[in-house]
């Protein structure tokens, strides 16, 4: 209540906190990853809750994560909690390649790869009736690399509309990646 002279006065005031609420839940999301860590968790497990903070924080997002077999390699499957099993299964033990969609490629060149449009990129030629199958448009993927260089797997979010993330999803993405990093390599010490 504000003092006036001739009437009482209420000042209000309203603050957005979608940006701060999205903050606590990465916080949130990130002590439960390095829990399950700390814990020795299972590792599908552990990446079940790094796939878990992204699909939370990015409305309309599912993501994977793929573990790399050097031997073969290919990527196999790790969790993907929000994709369709038909999806997952054809993506399942997916040669390193340039045209295998956003994961492969993203090994391949060994860095980050944004698709706007699975349905017109190149990268997607050998998996992009499987994306098609599942309603899926558009995604970006980043290599998950080991401390030592070595790329042990790759994480991914898929939209079903195309696009390109913004600037703070691909930050999220690059931190996840990190926390696979390590969940992957403390599991395999």
């Amino acid at each position: 209540r504000l003092p006036s002279s001739s009437r009482r006065l209420i000042r209000g005031s309203i603050t957005h906190i979608a940006e701060r609420k999205r903050n606590e839940a990465i916080a949130s999301g990130e002590r439960r990853v390095f829990e399950k860590i700390a814990a020795n968790a299972p590792l599908p497990e552990t990446l079940g809750a790094i796939a878990e903070v992204i699909e939370r924080v990015m409305e309309g997002a599912a993501c994977a994560i793929n573990l790399l077999d050097q031997d073969s390699n290919c990527l196999m499957f790790g969790v993907a909690p929000s994709l369709p099993r038909g999806f997952v299964a054809a993506m399942d033990a997916c040669p390193v390649g340039a045209r295998y969609g956003s994961c492969a490629a993203a090994v391949f060149l060994m860095r980050a790869v944004i698709v706007a449009d699975i349905g017109s990129d190149a990268l997607w030629e050998f998996r992009r009736e499987a994306a098609a199958i599942a309603g899926l448009r558009s995604s970006w993927s980043l290599p998950v690399v080991a401390s030592n260089g070595v790329v042990v797997g790759t994480i991914a979010v898929y939209r079903r509309e195309p696009g390109t993330p913004a600037q703070r999803d691909q930050e999220l993405t690059a931190r996840m990646s990190q926390l696979a990093s390590i969940a992957i390599e403390r599991r395999r010490s």
